[in-house]
């Protein structure tokens, strides 16, 4: 499903593309964590304070979430942790797809006509992959 997707991407376009989907992983990746490790902990420790300027009495008090509330934010985590996978995947075979299509310019350079079948026989690829990456 990603792939068909990365093939309809416009050439010039997926260096760029590829770059924003790493620096989206980067982020979500580092969202991801810090959610994950927030809903495993699974609270919160706060500071309380009473009285006034001067007599001001403070205490560190440990405040627990429910169940549902650890677990919405773990497969919060999880989720952004997926979305990082997907993200760094997409932008590898966008990569990839980059470096066959300049192969395919290195071969067709200052040739007026040639046959799928003969650059798929070059480049080692089927010529079905062949006809939709050069379209």
């Amino acid at each position: 499903m990603i792939g068909r997707a990365v093939q309809r991407i416009p050439a010039e376009s997926r260096k760029p593309i590829a770059g924003g989907l790493v620096l989206a992983a980067g982020a979500a990746a580092c969202f991801g964590l810090v959610l994950t490790s927030l809903g495993i902990a699974g609270g919160e420790t706060v500071e309380e304070c009473t009285g006034h300027l001067v007599w001001k009495e403070c205490e560190k008090v440990y405040n627990d979430w429910s169940l549902a509330t650890s677990v919405f934010i773990i497969v919060a985590g999880v989720g952004l942790l997926i979305f990082a996978a997907g993200a760094v995947y997409a932008a590898i075979l966008l990569s990839l797809t980059r470096s066959h299509l300049n192969k395919y310019q290195a071969i067709l350079t200052g040739v007026e006509v040639m046959s799928i079948q003969k650059v798929a026989d070059i480049t080692h690829v089927r010529p079905s992959k062949v006809r939709s990456e050069i379209q």
